[in-house]
């Protein structure tokens, strides 16, 4: 449904982990009245169970006008341990947040705010985009053993995924969960498609994962350097500029960051686990958040 007010605005955030109980109060804390006309983009990452996921989204809708949810990796864990049993597949908790955000009028498909914007939610993972030689100094696959997505994610049904324990293993089956979240993109990007052919507004995507390299650090300023593999799908980049975005909003690094590239704006805004102190209290600021108008 459109939000009547003219004056409404988008915000969005990323990462919220309410599984960490100051993270469960900051949704708490958000104003119960001050954003009822505006809507919410949550980029993944709202917790490891699904009871969580849905009092937290609840919680949220109850505060605006709209949400809309895509799942990241924690959302997405179905295994308790590395030889734990799956209660089910990664693939049927993608679509059991799918009908839970259904049944409480979360948005998981594109749709319009307030008139004025088309906001569509891009599912994705990661794959591997570097070469042995381009990997940086002090990468080594060792570190991704612990990985916590090799171990508590079940992608039995996925063409290339399974049959190997290795990092190795796990990184292939990476790059085939990608290719299968992006290929649930067509139907969505069709619907917004359509919705531009007839509305002709401006567009905002977003994702958990992210799209492009160059929108992480620095190497060298890079604490954990695995990220280069567990983080980022350009594929999912190449849908962002088929649907004619002007701003994609992202999330998974817990880095904040706000670039323009070759006409797209990128934004991520993490809450972040507690005690990231690159993350500035400032920055967990709710009235903060907006991406939409953008800012002057």
């Amino acid at each position: 449904m459109a939000i009547p007010c003219l004056n409404a605005k988008l915000y969005a955030v990323s990462d919220i982990h309410t599984d960490h109980g100051t993270n469960s109060s900051w949704v708490e804390s958000v104003h119960p009245t001050r954003f009822q006309s505006d809507a919410l983009i949550v980029a993944g990452d709202v917790a490891n169970d699904l009871t969580s996921v849905e009092k937290s989204l609840r919680g949220l809708k109850a505060k605006f006008s709209q949400v809309f949810y895509v799942p990241g990796n924690h959302d997405l864990w179905t295994k308790s341990g590395s030889d734990g049993e799956s209660a089910d597949s990664s693939i049927a908790r993608v679509d059991a947040l799918e009908r839970l955000c259904k049944s409480i009028g979360v948005e998981t498909q594109p749709c319009t705010v307030a008139d004025r914007v088309l906001v569509c939610p891009l599912l994705s993972w990661y794959e591997r985009t570097t070469q042995s030689e381009d990997l940086p100094q002090g990468y080594t696959e060792d570190h991704l053993q612990g990985w916590m997505d090799f171990w508590k994610c079940d992608w039995t049904g996925i063409r290339g995924a399974g049959g190997g324990k290795s990092v190795q293993d796990k990184l292939r089956e990476a790059s085939a969960v990608n290719s299968w979240m992006l290929s649930r993109n067509e139907e969505r990007l069709a619907t917004l498609s359509a919705l531009r052919a007839s509305k002709r507004l401006p567009v905002v995507t977003f994702s958990h994962f992210v799209p492009r390299t160059d929108l992480l650090p620095a190497m060298d300023k890079l604490k954990f350097k695995e990220l280069v593999d567990v983080s980022i799908s350009e594929s999912l980049d190449i849908q962002i500029r088929e649907a004619g975005t002007s701003l994609h909003v992202f999330g998974h690094t817990h880095i904040p960051c706000n670039r323009e590239i070759d006409g797209v704006r990128y934004v991520q805004q993490p809450l972040g686990y507690p005690g990231e102190p690159w993350i500035r209290k400032d920055q967990k600021d709710i009235a903060r958040m907006v991406v939409w108008p953008p800012p002057t």
